[in-house]
């Protein structure tokens, strides 16, 4: 009897490996949907439309952009969140979805019940502009100048909480400066006002502001990252320009439906990262002034709840607040 039920144990683990296996080689089976938190040209959108035709080849199988803005991006994460748990919707999800919810009494949404990890996408850092007629050639030149002027210079922030919202405040922590903050809605009014010299400094995704850069329009006086960026190769961080350690970057990363089967996930994460690993890829995203960094569901879990717990310590003393 025991020979037996031994038996009928090792006969069922192999049936249900088989399965695991056959679910694998399988998905996807019909088209996958990637949801996008900002408009068509922002800057999730511009990846997902890299990886979007380069995973349809890999799978056989559409994958459609769907983009999603609002609301800090809850929109295209409820939005996921109701969907089937098979793994045929994904979300992106950038740095705010752990700011969000460690600075709200009531979040709107609570990724570590309602979602599954699937794989860290890329990191982008923003650079530190203003117009020439400010007279400063780099951020030291900058500060130094905001310093001597204490509450006269006003900095455009490309809406609430955004990276450059966020990169601008502490940098006030730490320069020990005075700029105002200026809201916006969004870039393109901030980076107009930018650009008639109606503030005098922005913090903002290379891609947005790299021609205005290149045709004179703006001075690039640092960048958000640790090391330079290809896109930017003469623009000096902002360690490298006196604040030893200073790193303000967005991550961004996939998620699916809490509940997707762990070998469907497994699959998603390493074809994804396979397409981030692609020369073409990472050279388009360095284009764009970030970095390609894939990594799998551990690390996307270990950079939300780092930020988690960061911005809930941060975020009162910098006077980041959802109104």
């Amino acid at each position: 009897m025991r020979l037996k039920s031994r038996s009928a144990l090792r006969a069922c683990a192999c049936a249900l490996l088989l399965a695991s296996g056959m679910v694998s080689a399988a998905f996807p089976e019909k088209p996958v949907k990637l949801l996008v938190p900002s408009a068509a040209g922002g800057f999730s959108d511009l990846v997902a439309r890299l990886l979007s035709p380069r995973l349809a080849a890999m799978w056989g199988q559409p994958v459609v952009v769907e983009n999603k803005p609002g609301a800090l991006g809850a929109l295209a994460t409820r939005a996921m969140m109701g969907a089937a748990p098979d793994g045929y919707t994904l979300s992106f999800i950038a740095t705010p979805h752990a700011l969000v919810p460690a600075i709200s009494k009531s979040p709107p949404y609570d990724l570590l019940r309602d979602a599954a990890w699937v794989a860290v996408a890329v990191s982008s850092p923003v650079v530190m502009v203003s117009t020439p007629t400010l007279g400063v050639k780099d951020s030291k030149g900058a500060f130094n100048l905001a310093r001597e002027n204490p509450g006269k210079f006003t900095y455009a922030s490309p809406g609430q909480l955004s990276t450059g919202h966020r990169t601008m405040e502490l940098l006030k922590r730490a320069t020990g400066t005075d700029i105002r903050n200026i809201p916006y809605s969004s870039g393109a009014p901030a980076l107009n006002d930018l650009l008639g010299d109606q503030v005098q400094f922005m913090a903002i995704s290379v891609p947005t502001v790299i021609s205005h850069i290149k045709a004179g329009r703006l001075v690039a006086l640092g960048v958000s990252s640790t090391s330079r960026l290809p896109a930017l190769p003469d623009v000096p961080t902002f360690s490298e320009s006196g604040f030893p350690g200073f790193e303000s970057v967005e991550w961004y990363g996939l998620i699916a439906p809490a509940g997707t089967p762990r070998e469907v996930i497994a699959k998603l994460s390493e074809d994804i990262q396979k397409v981030l690993r692609l020369p073409e890829v990472r050279e388009r995203i360095a284009s764009l002034g970030a970095f390609s960094t894939p990594g799998g569901p551990q690390e996307l879990e270990a950079l939300y709840r780092h930020d988690f717990v960061r911005w809930q310590k941060l975020a009162p003393e910098l006077g980041l607040h959802l109104d």
